[in-house]
């Protein structure tokens, strides 16, 4: 009898121990679905110890974490967008409507910061009050028109001020565009109304250098007529001289020929016609000059006949 109790004491503790193992068991395979957790891609995951954020964001793939005790948050860090209009007054006082885009995204190293100081909610909370902000601000420091003349300048003052703005919450600002100014009614006519004064004033000025380059023409055609006939009357002056410095040359010549016969032939009328004579070998000639004609003295010595 005794024996009997003992194995039943045996078989009951046994029972038991079983039990027990059986019991970690289960409890270990629940427990080891609960400790593990998976961060996905694109996002960061913050870890929280009964509500409390506890240590660095952790980056994608699988992590362990104490069952019950901790959770872990998964938060997005993927470049995201933000569609936003507003309405703002300009320098000189126009109600202007803007379309602003905007390319941000949390911080992947400070996203324990961003979820702990703000939570999921910083496009609301943090990002469209510091668009709104932004856009007011530097758009009243132009006016209408600078807004859209200046516009590459404008839209860079906004994001360097809204990176400055948001930079401190852990946002990154990727990219700011402006799609679109709107103003009112009556600033769009009278920006057309000056658009077509310009016009009008230009097509004048261009007008008016067409009928300033025709008159400019005008004159040099003229004056170039006016050198072409001074130059033909200068070259009909010059013939003109030319021929009566060759008629007179040749009346000067003509007259020296002519004196020069009339001399000689007085000569000749005044010669009795009766050679001197002489001895030697040299034949005498007669000289006529102007003076008159007179028998000339060889170079050798003349004797006259007896």
């Amino acid at each position: 009898m005794e024996n009997a109790n003992n194995n039943y004491q045996l078989n009951r503790s046994n029972m038991a121990g079983g039990a027990g193992l059986l019991i970690f068991a289960l409890i270990l395979l629940i427990s080891i679905p609960l400790s593990m957790v998976s961060v996905d891609a694109g996002h960061r995951g913050v870890k929280k110890r009964f509500g409390k954020v506890v240590g660095q964001a952790l980056e994608p793939g699988l992590h362990f974490k104490l069952p019950i005790v901790e959770t872990v948050q998964n938060v997005e860090v993927r470049e995201q967008k933000l569609n936003l209009e507003t309405s703002a007054s300009s320098k000189d006082l126009q109600t202007v409507q803007s379309r602003i885009v905007v390319n941000f995204h949390p911080e992947p190293n400070r996203v324990a910061e961003l979820y702990e100081n703000i939570g999921l909610e910083y496009e609301t909370r943090i990002l469209d009050p510091a668009v709104e902000e932004t856009v007011k601000a530097i758009t009243a420091q132009y006016t209408a028109e600078e807004l859209i003349s200046k516009r590459t300048e404008v839209r860079e003052k906004m994001e360097t001020m809204l990176k400055a703005r948001v930079g401190g919450n852990a946002i990154g600002v990727t990219k700011f565009n402006i799609v679109n100014f709107e103003f009112s009614h009556s600033f769009n006519e009278a920006i057309e109304a000056k658009q077509t004064a310009e016009q009008k004033a230009l097509q004048a000025t261009n007008e008016l250098r067409r009928v300033e380059v025709e008159a400019q023409q005008q004159i040099e055609t003229a004056r170039g007529r006016a050198e072409s006939l001074k130059l033909e009357a200068q070259a009909e002056a010059d013939a003109v001289l030319m021929k009566a410095e060759a008629e007179a040359k040749a009346q000067e010549m003509l007259a020296k020929v002519v004196n020069r016969d009339v001399i000689n032939l007085r000569a000749i009328e005044k010669w009795d016609g009766i050679m001197p004579r002489v001895t030697g070998e040299v034949v005498p000639f007669l000289s006529v000059d102007d003076g008159g004609a007179a028998p000339a003295r060889p170079a050798t010595q003349l004797t006259k006949a007896r």
